[in-house]
């Protein structure tokens, strides 16, 4: 057996360099592992699904060859967003595995895992690992299905419940990822006026790298937008699941700011409903939950993380700083899905005269920085983690769900270890600039006396 790199094996899914941590040899193993958990949670069949990648197509294959010399059965959906394959096990309470680099690099490819309706993350995804390196496969004759009516049934879905109230003018900048055609199709059947941008599928990126999360991504996004006069612009990343916007005027509107708008919405419709949220959003969002009469939940980074805390609270809505949004009431779709979420925003704006820009006015507004992304090594960024959770802050209240958020008293700073990147993450907030940059400076400052040598992890 090929020698495995263990670190391809992540919190929220699996992910590495193609081919070289992560190849066909690699993924057929994974499948042979994926296919006898499928099997051992009493079910007898895998939906495969895959993004626009060059090496998508032959992981699929590897992938599936794994599976079904298991014995477990495939059922093939087609290349197709993350959301196509999520949403249908979602309503049977089957199984998937979602071919896809996301929003990394081009050379990047991964997989993402649910077995018995239930997303796969954390210690469920090194089980996997533990087989692989145990060589304990179920053996047998699986059989390959075609199963295209999966990706119909999701874009069918798409088209349902949204028709515009009033015209709009939409610029959407698919990436070159796998949901450009579908974002296109669905935008249009809704009554909008499209200004495209990189919606033909092509993994090789030609435009930009597909992650909506970095502002110069939009650059091409915010120039359509000013030079069309459009409402609104929206891109989505790879496997399009997440969502990024730039408003009526080119600027960037970060996730955890336009959900203000979902919350308003869905707490007029389900007063007092719990919202979820991850611990890099916005104070202003908590605040405007408690306001409206709802339960703020703040939970730890990760789509995986979402999923979770939507089954346990049956939250109608759940959002995070990335752009995963995820609507659960009574028209969504129940998964994090970049399209339909830039749906529903056409939706919401046509309703009322007011541009997006207007609606997002009538909140606070702080100083906030994007994520930003401190390079060390990965396998030390936890261990890193671990010692400014302990060692860190303690003149100030902090929370530590998800690395560390830390209090102060004009703002809040967080810092934690990515899960998909070497790298600690880091976002601020604050009620002004100075603040803001008092806060940056106190908080680098602690980090270096903690970790003296984190500069030459850079």
């Amino acid at each position: 057996m090929q020698q495995i790199a263990t670190e391809i094996f992540r919190e929220y899914d699996i992910r590495g360099q193609y081919p070289l941590k992560l190849n066909e040899s690699t993924t057929q193993q994974i499948g042979k592992a994926l296919g006898s958990e499928i099997l051992a949670a009493k079910q007898d069949r895998c939906y495969v699904a895959w993004d626009g990648r060059l090496s998508s197509p032959s992981l699929r294959d590897a992938l599936v060859s794994g599976i079904i010399s298991t014995g477990c059965d495939v059922y093939l959906i087609g290349a197709a967003p993350t959301a196509a394959a999520f949403c249908a096990i979602k309503q049977s309470q089957q199984s998937c595995a979602m071919i896809t680099g996301s929003h990394n690099p081009k050379q990047d490819n991964g997989i993402k895992i649910a077995v018995a309706g239930t997303p796969r993350s954390g210690e469920d995804i090194t089980v996997l690992l533990s087989r692989i390196q145990l060589q304990l496969f179920e053996e047998g004759q699986g059989n390959i299905h075609q199963a295209p009516e999966v990706f119909e049934q999701y874009q069918s879905q798409l088209k349902q419940n949204f028709k515009l109230k009033r015209p709009l003018k939409i610029v959407l900048d698919a990436g070159n990822g796998i949901g450009g055609p579908t974002a296109l199709s669905a935008l249009k059947n809704m009554g909008a006026d499209v200004i495209a941008i990189a919606c033909e599928v092509d993994g090789n990126f030609p435009l930009h790298h597909p992650d909506p999360a970095k502002s110069k991504n939009l650059t091409w996004l915010k120039q359509a937008v000013l030079e069309h006069q459009a409402d609104f612009g929206i891109a989505l990343d790879g496997d399009a699941d997440r969502l990024g916007v730039v408003d009526d005027r080119g600027n960037m509107i970060l996730p955890d700011r336009l959900s203000l708008l979902f919350v308003e919405d869905i707490l007029k419709k389900q007063p007092g409903a719990t919202i979820i949220f991850d611990v890099k959003c916005t104070d202003v969002l908590s605040d405007f939950i408690q306001q409206q009469g709802g339960i703020a939940n703040m939970i730890a980074t990760g789509h995986t993380s979402m999923k979770k805390a939507i089954r346990e609270t049956s939250a109608p809505f759940a959002t995070e700083l990335s752009g995963h949004i995820l609507f659960n009431d009574e028209h969504g779709l129940g998964v994090d899905d970049g399209i339909y979420a830039g749906l529903r925003l056409c939706q919401l704006i046509s309703e009322q005269p007011h541009s997006l820009s207007q609606r997002l006015n009538a909140f606070p507004n702080p100083v906030s920085t994007e994520e930003i992304q401190l390079p060390v090594k990965d396998s030390e960024k936890f261990s890193i983690m671990g010692l400014i959770q302990s060692h860190g802050f303690k003149d100030h209240d902090t929370f530590t769900i998800d690395g560390v958020r830390i209090q102060f008293d004009h703002g809040w700073a967080l810092v934690r270890a990515s899960n998909t990147t070497p790298c600690l993450t880091l976002r601020f907030e604050a009620s002004t600039q100075d603040h803001l940059d008092t806060i940056q400076f106190h908080v680098m400052e602690e980090l270096h006396r903690i970790i003296p040598n984190l500069a030459e992890n850079q």
